[in-house]
């Protein structure tokens, strides 16, 4: 490795000086946070703070069953944001951080150490100032930057990215294994979705520097890639104990997307680039960094090495197929070449130390740019992105100097790494928390465990909060607090469903990922739901204590039993809003039982009184909203002091932009548009409204209305506090364990726990180990007898135990393996 000289140091320091003036220029002198407003502060820290809390509460790293967030969920669905990752482990030895200010520090830190990192690496194979344009560009790549503070897993793990090229160069010249198997260990560690497409990338580039070598036969080259994957393969092993359930959870836990792939056209090639270029949530390509990779692949010859990094780079990305596959199969989507950056811009260093040695090839210029200038126009004319424009220009600038001098090519080179950092001021238009604002998010709600939650005896119930839905999803201000909602990658897909289609919600999230509280009284009563936090004048079904706190004293606890059995063949010919109904009245299991079900929801045909437009009958409509409007009725027939008011209609999707969105009295509905990746397929909008008096408030947004099969229903307040349930005596939560005692009173009684259905539970009643089943389409349950029980349930995540038997064996032999070698030497 080279040593530092002083201009390196210059030119270190007027790189983290860059970043440092990038930062004060997005948080306009720290007035506001390195983080933005979506994904950044629902999931990005707040999850990580989850976490950090689960451990002190826990006195465990690893914990199997997070039972705050999505009703009880397995913990590895939040793998993806950093459990058992070193940059979040770490945060557990500073506790005295709020987590929200410990992520923009390491998200800030981790650009600085990578960018002093990649200096070092692109200085080893050239000089400082190619180092520094090099370095320069690379940070000033738009993903890098703009995911820094928006979704930081997309680049937290670039150190250990770019100590793996060193490791690569390591093994290729000196058969030094060790520092790319602990690079690519903490790779996988840090964020296991982007470690495959890392690994890919530092596999690449081994082959690169394999081929550069010049072996004399094709065995010795075969061998010598044979030998490269031996590392990839320990560090795999190593990473078992988060690969193995985390595998398991993206198998069992990923929505479905909507993006409707046809495996013909992931064969046919995309030679404009058009998903590579210019975009954040790609490998932010632009055609200054284009074009070295078409150059060096015309000039095949002279650069053997570099052509094959290139070819391989081009045709990954010129294929959606590389794609498809790398998002494991779910949708083609760019990101996964992020990781790719780093080997992009190293090809653009050798290039331009071409060009200041004078070595450059002025014919395989003009073919390449020829190239470039086809692939832009072609794009230019299919976008009106300004950037092709200036990017030509600079282009053309760079031809017409290398007839005359080539010096003159560093100021140019410095000018495209500023205009590219310019180029992405756009990202200030991304919404960002003031500081203040961003403390009163936090901090809010904080007070309500304390003044209600820890006062409760009977404390194991869930609370939910209607204001700031998707901001409060995964907040856990205390670990005994529990809530049925989450937002993340991975979730329970048998929860989602339940969540979505059958339990009678209102859908207010675009995402049909995004599980947040409910305004359903049905719902939030069968998921224990005593407390809901709301800033608005009325929730339906519970009573305001103060500061508004709204209660539910009869909210079933997380465990109960009950005798009342329906099948689910009897349960899937109930309509919306009977099939919520028979989750308060039966248990419903898989078996063959004779009709039970009995409704006290009556329909209504209402008597209104209207104001604007009209929405009473079952007749279809197709409406044209120029902008928000707002209706006011009066339902004459309505006893709004007795009865809540349920609502449904079918509305038929847009095209893509426009959402639809409705609300009425505070209860919101949103269809996605078609066409989006994650398609919320919310068709039926449904609400439950209580009213002071008997009129509905309508807002309806922008866009054009298809409605049809509007329907009105109601049922008895009271009714919803009157379900016949045996509820148990002691219940306590502990890590990965429920213990509870019940009286049964009733044969042929079915016990329930209101946490998601998955493999890895173990229940065992009177120390007695017994199967259990689904129940109510999602839950967990089983048949029990008559008489006093005491219940334990304990939970493993499913191939955890084998991702640590791998780990742990694969370290013992690492271990065993320099202990050997030490030995030997010190004998010798």
């Amino acid at each position: 490795m080279k040593k530092l000289k002083k201009i390196d140091y210059l030119y270190i320091l007027l790189i983290i000086s860059t970043i440092i003036v990038y930062l004060l220029l997005f948080t306009n002198l720290f007035k506001y946070t390195y983080g933005s407003r979506v994904d950044w502060d629902v999931q990005h820290w707040i999850i990580p703070d989850y976490l950090r809390k689960l451990f002190y509460n826990n006195k465990s790293i690893i914990t199997n069953l997070a039972i705050n967030l999505g009703s009880g969920q397995n913990i590895f669905y939040s793998a993806y944001y950093g459990f058992l990752s070193p940059f979040i482990l770490f945060s557990y030895l500073l506790p005295f951080i709020p987590m929200h200010i410990y992520i923009q520090i390491i998200s800030v830190s981790s650009l600085v150490i990578s960018s002093i990192l990649f200096y070092r690496f692109i200085l080893n194979k050239s000089n400082s100032k190619i180092a520094f344009i090099s370095t320069l560009l690379l940070f000033s790549m738009t993903p890098i930057l703009y995911h820094s503070h928006r979704h930081i897993m997309f680049v937290l793990y670039y150190p250990f990215l770019i100590i793996g090229l060193y490791g690569v160069d390591k093994f290729v010249n000196n058969k030094k294994y060790f520092t790319l198997i602990i690079s690519l260990f903490l790779l996988i560690m840090t964020n296991y979705f982007f470690s495959v497409s890392s690994l890919i990338c530092l596999y690449l580039y081994g082959i690169s520097q394999i081929i550069a070598k010049k072996l004399k036969t094709r065995k010795e080259m075969i061998r010598e890639l044979f030998h490269l994957a031996f590392p990839f393969i320990i560090a795999i092993l190593l990473g078992a104990i988060i690969i193995l359930p985390t595998f398991y959870t993206i198998i069992f836990g990923r929505s479905p997307s909507n993006s409707g792939v046809e495996l013909y056209s992931l064969l046919l090639p995309d030679f404009s680039f058009s998903r590579s270029l210019y975009s954040t949530y790609s490998i932010g390509l632009n055609y200054i960094l284009l074009m070295p990779m078409l150059y060096f692949i015309i000039q095949k010859e002279k650069n053997s090495e570099l052509f094959s990094l290139s070819l391989m780079i081009l045709i990954l990305l010129m294929f959606p197929l590389f794609s498809y596959i790398m998002n494991a199969t779910m949708y083609v989507d760019y990101k996964v070449f992020i990781p790719f950056c780093p080997l992009v811009v190293y090809i653009f260093s050798n290039y331009y130390g071409l060009i200041l040695e004078k070595r450059i090839n002025k014919k395989s210029i003009i073919k390449s740019f020829l190239i470039i200038f086809f692939i832009a126009l072609f794009n230019l004319l299919n976008s009106n992105n300004a950037l092709i424009i200036v990017e030509i220009l600079f282009i053309i600038i760079q031809t017409i100097l290398l007839k005359k001098d080539m010096k003159k090519l560093s100021f140019l080179m410095i000018t495209i790494g500023i205009v590219t950092i310019i180029c992405i001021s756009s990202m200030y238009k991304e919404k960002r928390y003031n500081i203040y604002s961003f403390k009163n998010v936090v901090q809010e709600n904080a007070y309500l465990y304390d003044k209600y939650i820890s006062k409760d005896d009977n404390w194991i119930y869930r609370i939910a909060f209607l204001d700031s839905k998707l901001q409060n999803s995964n907040y856990i201000y205390n670990p005994k607090i529990l809530k049925i909602s989450n937002y993340s990658s991975v979730s329970n897909n048998y929860y989602k469903h339940f969540y979505s289609d059958y339990s009678g919600n209102e859908i207010s999230q675009r995402s049909f990922g995004k599980i947040v509280d409910s305004s359903n009284p049905f719902f939030n009563i069968f998921m224990g739901v005593k407390y809901i936090y709301n800033d608005k004048e009325l929730v339906p079904g519970y009573d305001k204590l103060e500061d508004n706190i709204y209660i539910n004293s009869n909210a079933f606890p997380i465990v109960y039993a009950s005798n009342k059995i329906m099948s689910y063949r009897e349960f899937k010919s109930l309509d919306y809003p009977y099939n919520m109904e028979a989750y308060l009245k039966y248990i419903i299991v898989d078996k063959e039982i004779d009709n039970v079900f009995a409704s006290e929801i009556d329909e209504l045909k209402p008597i209104i009184s209207k104001k604007g437009l009209k929405i009473e009958t079952n007749e279809k409509y197709n409406i044209e909203i120029e902008k928000t409007e707002k209706y006011e009725y009066t339902i004459e027939n309505w006893d709004n002091e007795n009865d809540l008011l349920i609502i449904s209609f079918d509305i038929e999707p847009n095209k893509c932009p426009r959402d639809l969105k409705i609300e009425i009295n505070d209860v919101t509905n949103v269809l996605s548009c078609e066409q989006w990746k994650y398609f919320n397929k919310n068709t039926k909008f449904k609400y439950i409204v209580t009213s002071n008096d008997n009129k509905i408030k309508v807002n309806i947004e922008k866009g054009n209305y298809v409605i049809d099969n509007i329907k009105y229903y109601t049922i008895n307040k009271k009714t919803l506090n009157k379900y016949d349930i045996e509820k148990p005596s002691k219940l306590e939560l502990y890590e990965d364990r429920i213990e509870a005692e019940l009286n049964i009173e009733k044969d042929d009684s079915y016990f329930i726990l209101t946490v998601p259905f998955d493999k890895g539970f173990t229940f065992y009643v009177d120390g007695e180990k017994v199967e259990y089943e689904m129940v109510n389409t999602a839950f967990l349950g089983f048949k029990i007898d008559r008489g006093k029980h005491k219940i334990i349930i304990k939970y493993q995540s499913p191939l955890f135990k084998e991702g640590l038997i791998i780990t742990s064996s694969t370290t013992l032999i690492i271990l065993l393996y320099i202990l050997n070698k030490k030995s030997k030497k010190n004998k010798q």
